[in-house]
């Protein structure tokens, strides 16, 4: 699980993207989930040193903040036990934590994720699996994420979809392309073991994969098709597993060439709906700062001129859970919308006597009707009149 020499020098831009997200995740998400009662396991299966030459702080140090500023908010006495594992880095993660709360475990990201995983069961689970490279992806971690052995399970990984497709197409001996755009780190490891077609099986969960490269070698796509081909297929296996999977490309240009992929997977609504919206303010600014702050083809603001149609198509005759309908959007068009301006635009329909929402409670403390579309308050449903 080797890195590149000068990796923790300083943090690459695109890499920033990928701590934004967690970051802004983190929070929430612990002090919401310490109101179960029940403890919450964080493991971060590819630690690196938690801190950076130039002084930037990686994964690790925005947990520990997160977990410090969680207990910080919350009323309750839930514990959090987060877990980091690094091969090559342990000693000076664990100096640069400076927490005897969080526990460093120098070894092998497969082993000993199992290991944890095994002795917490009944416990809130949050994985975070940001390899060097695709090699240790083994699929079969995240089939044994059963939300039945486990109170919750929330997956954050960073897949690098197109070094696959690459990586894929060399096992094979097929054709590959040069790109001016820089690929990141490796394609699937820099150590001296070496991949194997099995071994893309498993990270792949499956042969399908094989498939999708020998047709784009045929000319059937191009190896961006290839690639979103492939990662709609990996979002397939792990939707066997999760009720909601949820991805962005993380780019630094405007080539459609993605460093990789963030995919977020969960079986609870609440956390979809809450990474949904930093998955899209994440994907915006680095829009912004791709196109130097100018307006590019899609722009938010530019996407919100077709919000009314959008949601009202995906409103059935029928009562729909606002956060199903969320949902529905998500997967049906993409992230174009931050769940806040969903709810300005169904009470905008609402106001044209369009559709119904039903919210449960109807009425506030006073009494009066309530117009809220606050979900944490409320229960709400939604259909056409």
């Amino acid at each position: 699980m080797s890195y590149t020499k000068n990796f923790f020098d300083e943090k690459n831009e695109w890499s920033r993207y990928k701590d934004i997200l967690l970051n802004g995740y983190l929070v929430p998400y612990f002090t919401k989930v310490m109101r179960t009662g029940i403890d919450i396991v964080y493991i971060d299966g590819f630690a690196g040193k938690g801190k950076f030459q130039d002084g930037s702080i990686g994964s690790p140090l925005i947990a520990k903040n997160a977990i410090y500023q969680a207990k910080g908010i919350s009323k309750t006495t839930t514990k959090i036990f987060p877990y980091f594992i690094e091969f090559e880095f342990a000693d000076e993660l664990t100096k640069n934590l400076s927490d005897r709360n969080s526990t460093v475990i120098s070894g092998d990201y497969k082993t000993e994720v199992a290991k944890i995983l095994n002795s917490q069961k009944g416990k809130n689970i949050f994985l975070y699996v940001d390899p060097f490279g695709i090699k240790y992806l083994d699929f079969e971690i995240f089939k044994n994420l059963k939300t039945s052995e486990y109170k919750s399970v929330e997956l954050l990984l960073n897949l690098n979809s197109f070094g696959f497709i690459r990586e894929a197409c060399r096992l094979l001996k097929l054709k590959q392309e040069a790109f001016d755009d820089e690929l990141p780190d490796n394609v699937y490891s820099s150590d001296k073991a070496k991949n194997t077609t099995d071994n893309m099986n498993k990270i792949a969960n499956g042969d399908y994969w094989i498939e999708i490269v020998e047709e784009y070698n045929a000319g059937k796509y191009d190896i961006f098709e290839a690639e979103q081909i492939f990662l709609e297929r990996y979002k397939d296996e792990l939707k066997k597993i999760f009720g909601y999977v949820y991805s962005i490309p993380i780019k630094k240009s405007k080539s459609r060439l993605s460093k990789y992929q963030m995919i977020f997977a969960t079986n609870h609504k609440d956390g979809a709906m809450l990474m949904a919206d930093e998955m899209i303010k994440c994907n915006n600014l680095m829009q912004n700062k791709i196109n130097n702050g100018q307006m590019w083809f899609f722009d938010y603001n530019y996407s919100l001129n077709n919000i009314s149609k959008v949601v009202y198509d995906v409103i059935t005759d029928y009562y729909t859970n606002i956060k199903d309908l969320y949902d529905k959007i998500y997967t049906t068009y993409g992230f174009l919308y931050l769940t806040s301006d969903i709810n300005k635009e169904l009470k905008n329909l609402e106001n044209q006597d369009k559709i119904i929402i039903q919210r449960i409670p109807p009425f506030t403390d006073k009494g009066k009707p309530t117009k809220s579309m606050d979900i944490k308050k409320h229960t709400i449903r939604v259909k056409r009149k």
